[in-house]
């Protein structure tokens, strides 16, 4: 199987084995880690093998080899979120890691929790790219948000810290600190907007950047038109938008 398991001749295996605890600990820790490199799959792996590992180093699995060992499922279960689901393959391999490593179901369901948010965290700021959600987006979340098991509530947080980031890296390209407006304590948010058929049109256009991330959006002006001319006939026309923000 090897990937995401290291052999114990690896220099990077040694890792474990360094940070978590004594010599005869991280002699140990690597050698239960190249038993599963060297197997073909996970469920070849049984907990005899892992425990006379412990054996042969003095070292009790249970007691002394839980961080190297939750370590170990951490990196196997983020290999198996690779393609942002889990297979029931995957679901039996990650029981059977966790009976063989001798780990706690708690422990394993918060490292589940931890790196299925982070990846769906990562999927929605991946979405709001272009500043907004389309239907199709919506809809891939929603399936990956049942594909990870993700509660409602944590999927909620994860959408809201995204879009927060979002809009703050938005904010930052798109507004202007003027001195009226630094005395007012508010910025001038710049957006810019084009369209072949109307004015009306490049407007909507440019509001399209800023609707999912700054819905409070009440008042605008526009500040400029310009139009790129085709044998002397409007080709499309370009618009400039403001919209004063309060900071914070």
């Amino acid at each position: 199987m090897a990937e995401p398991f290291l052999t114990s001749e690896s220099e990077e295996s040694g890792l474990i084995g360094r940070v978590f605890g004594s010599r005869a600990r991280g002699a140990a820790a690597r050698e239960i880690e190249a038993l599963l490199a060297a197997a073909g799959r996970v469920t070849d792996v049984s907990a005899t093998a892992v425990k006379s590992v412990g054996t042969s180093h003095a070292v009790d699995v249970n007691r002394h080899l839980r961080a190297p060992c939750l370590a170990l499922y951490r990196r196997y279960l983020e290999h198996c979120f690779v393609d942002r689901k889990l297979s029931d393959d995957e679901v039996e391999d990650l029981v059977h890691l966790r009976s063989v490593l001798a780990l706690e179901e708690s422990d394993c369901a918060r490292l589940h929790d931890e790196v299925a948010v982070a990846l769906y965290g990562a999927a929605v700021e991946e979405a709001l790219a272009d500043r907004r959600l389309e239907p199709e987006e919506e809809e891939f979340l929603a399936l990956l948000q049942k594909q990870l098991r993700i509660e409602d509530e944590r999927a909620q947080q994860a959408l809201a810290e995204a879009t927060r980031k979002a809009r703050n890296r938005f904010l930052a390209t798109a507004t202007t600190a003027e001195g009226a407006l630094v005395a007012a304590q508010t910025a001038a948010l710049q957006l810019e907007g084009s369209s072949e058929a109307s004015i009306e049109d490049a407007v909507a256009n440019a509001l399209e950047q800023s609707a999912t991330l700054l819905p409070e959006l009440g008042e605008i002006e526009v500040t400029r038109i310009t139009a790129s001319l085709n044998d002397c006939r409007v080709g499309k026309w370009h618009v400039q938008v403001r919209a004063d923000l309060p900071k914070g």
